[in-house]
């Protein structure tokens, strides 16, 4: 494991090599997105690995799990949507300011790599387009026409997941190399998180299951 450095240090680092604007709003970008990536690895790790896990949830607490998947992948999708939501919005008072990726080519001088930038982000878009649909349409508004047919909304899976962060990556990755900073791998940690929940919970069923047997012979003796 690499040595820690403070957030700080890490922001001044993408400043001095991006410049102030750029460099402030990259790093901004970049902390969403490694939040971004460790709500999706709590997520696959509890709901995308096999049946089996399915299985110990279910026999754990079935309702709340329901509610913990589906609570879970909304707020990823509407984690993607944010992250495309358009640079301002509102006006005069009301107006404000995103953090979002369409901003970076505004901040971007060189009209060579701004075109790079933009064609990239015309991916990140597209990707992130059935999480923009359901964030519109379900999640932070409840229309009432796809209320009552759901069916006009985009299927929402795993692998539309993958490929929009997929994206993302990649146009991250593209600024910080044509910078001459590193790339990130956004690999994250699951200290304290949903495998070591997993953890005791499998040895918390092996020890009751245990329990139940003793139970049962202490039983059978007795008859």
């Amino acid at each position: 494991m690499g040595d820690y450095i403070p957030p700080q240090e890490v922001r001044n680092h993408y400043v001095q090599a991006l410049g102030k604007k750029l460099g402030q709003s990259y790093y901004d970008l970049l902390i969403e997105l490694i939040l971004l990536h460790e709500k999706w690895k709590q997520y696959c790790e509890l709901f995308g690995k096999d049946q089996q896990r399915i299985d110990l949830l279910n026999k754990v607490a079935p309702l709340f799990f329901w509610y913990l998947q589906h609570t879970l992948f909304d707020d990823i999708q509407l984690h993607l949507a944010r992250l495309t939501d358009p640079p301002q919005t509102g006006s005069g008072k009301n107006r404000q300011e995103n953090l979002t990726m369409r901003r970076l080519p505004q901040l971007i001088d060189d009209p060579k790599f701004k075109r790079e930038v933009e064609k990239l982000l015309e991916e990140v878009e597209q990707k992130c387009e059935f999480a923009r649909k359901w964030r519109n349409k379900r999640l932070a508004h409840l229309d009432a026409n796809t209320r009552a047919n759901p069916q006009l909304l985009p299927p929402r899976t795993r692998k539309k997941v993958e490929d929009a962060l997929e994206a993302m990556r990649h146009l991250m990755n593209s600024v910080a190399k044509h910078y001459g900073t590193a790339e990130i791998v956004y690999e994250v940690s699951d200290v304290g998180g949903a495998a070591s929940l997993v953890y005791k919970l499998e040895k918390w069923l092996q020890q009751e299951n245990q329990e139940r047997l003793l139970l049962r012979q202490r039983l059978q003796r007795s008859n």
